[in-house]
């Protein structure tokens, strides 16, 4: 994969990750909060692949500020669909009240964080992109074929 293509792909995953992030705090939309959850998903994934071809591991520890704003994030959707599974099942109200109190304390606190999370974005952003190198084809059929095997022995049956 050529080093211009993984900066491509970078940006535009950050631009909307940033988006439906921006768009969260605004709205309390949890389809944005979702979405922001996949392009982060998405771009650990690619760095995780880019770390695999190097001989340092530095691209993941770069990611590391935008992996704290994902953890908050997952708080509010852990909550949010604990919620609504509660409703869905029948749940006494005591634990639907608590799931949307938990909801709204950690939603405050992670709109209250807004500029410190844009900073972070930016600045991780920056230092991925200047870090980037590219991927070479063997290096991608090394990875798939390492993690082929892992998935093969884990769904292979025991002996017993």
């Amino acid at each position: 994969m050529k080093k211009k293509t993984e900066k491509k792909y970078i940006i535009k995953t950050w631009r909307t990750m940033k988006r439906h992030l921006r768009s969260f705090v605004k709205n309390d939309e949890q389809e944005d909060l979702h979405r922001f959850r996949t392009g982060v998903k998405k771009l650990r994934a690619l760095l995780i692949l880019g770390d695999s071809a190097a001989e340092d591991v530095t691209l993941e520890k770069r990611f590391k500020p935008v992996r704290k704003i994902f953890k908050q994030a997952g708080e509010i959707r852990n909550a949010y669909i604990n919620q609504e599974l509660g409703k869905a099942v029948g749940e006494n109200t005591d634990f639907i009240r608590e799931q949307q109190q938990i909801m709204k304390i950690t939603t405050r606190r992670f709109n209250a964080d807004k500029d410190q999370h844009s900073a972070w974005l930016r600045k991780t952003r920056r230092s991925l992109l200047k870090r980037i190198r590219p991927i070479s084809k063997h290096h991608l059929s090394l990875y798939y074929r390492q993690q082929l095997e892992i998935i093969a022995t884990t769904i292979k049956p025991s002996p017993f």
